[in-house]
């Protein structure tokens, strides 16, 4: 049986390649666009958001105004245009947006920053946003139009948590929004909290009010929700810490709504 092995084995080898190699031929890398520091941004520290029209958005954690940017790649006659569509200032409406932006059922952006939104937190430079942003109303004749920043929640830093994390905010069906803060929410790791799980709710009028829905002690559930949550179709939600569980290393959890609340699972 042995000498029919290679014979067995060529075909198999030949697929693979007819397979593999179309694939690598397309593989190509086209730079779209490069920071400078400036204007545009630095350190676009998350992923891309896409519309349907093939449309990118972003952040750069610094650069801008001093505090980071959004900004979106549009792509007209095969180049891609840079377009800044915000650029924070560091105080009330945040500074160091370190997740991505994404779009709520409205068609606006939300996204949060680690830091900014007022006093509190290391230095009383803010312990951080939740904001939303909108296109300008009417036609732009300037060389930069704002979109329009609404900041929904600025972290105080206690038990409602702080420094948002890396990860989106997310919406469920209903339109609620939810995202996870890397520290605060208790008295555990350090005296700062070991983060939480937040949801905010639209109030009318453009308020909206947040609710802790899970605080993490360090146990056996974990600490430091670094990565954000995503939502299923019946309303759990689930994510990762980044610290804490069994072993010290990070758990995987899952939260789901209860006639009295939320009920965290570790799995």
């Amino acid at each position: 049986m042995a000498r029919f092995r290679p014979f067995v084995a060529l075909p198999v080898l030949l697929l693979s390649t007819i397979l593999i190699q179309p694939y690598s031929r397309a593989q190509t890398f086209n730079l779209l666009h490069t920071f400078t520091g400036g204007r545009d941004g630095a350190e676009p520290y998350a992923g891309l958001m896409i519309d349907r029209g093939g449309n990118l958005y972003g952040t750069a954690l610094g650069g801008g105004c001093g505090y980071g940017t959004v900004f979106k790649l549009t792509q007209k006659n095969g180049a891609w245009l840079f377009t800044l569509l915000y650029c924070f200032t560091g105080s009330n409406d945040g500074n160091a947006p370190v997740a991505r932006v994404v779009f709520g059922p409205d068609g606006s952006l939300y996204g949060t920053t680690q830091f900014g939104g007022g006093n509190g937190c290391a230095g009383n430079e803010g312990c951080g946003t939740v904001f939303r942003l909108r296109p300008p109303v009417g036609v732009c004749k300037a060389s930069f139009c704002s979109w329009k920043e609404a900041v929904l929640y600025r972290f105080q830093g206690g038990s409602d948590g702080a420094n948002p994390s890396y990860g989106d905010v997310v919406f469920d069906q209903a339109g609620n929004m939810y995202g996870t803060t890397r520290v605060g929410g208790g008295t555990g790791c350090g005296g700062n909290g070991c983060g939480v799980v937040y949801e905010l709710m639209p109030t009318g009028g453009g308020h909206w009010s947040e609710s802790i829905i899970y605080r993490f002690t360090s146990g056996q559930d974990g600490a430091e929700p670094v990565g954000g949550v995503i939502v299923d179709s019946a309303g759990n939600l689930y994510g990762t810490s980044y610290a804490g569980g069994s072993f010290g290393g990070g758990t995987v959890f899952q939260l789901t709504h209860s006639g009295s609340g939320w009920v965290e699972t570790t799995l």
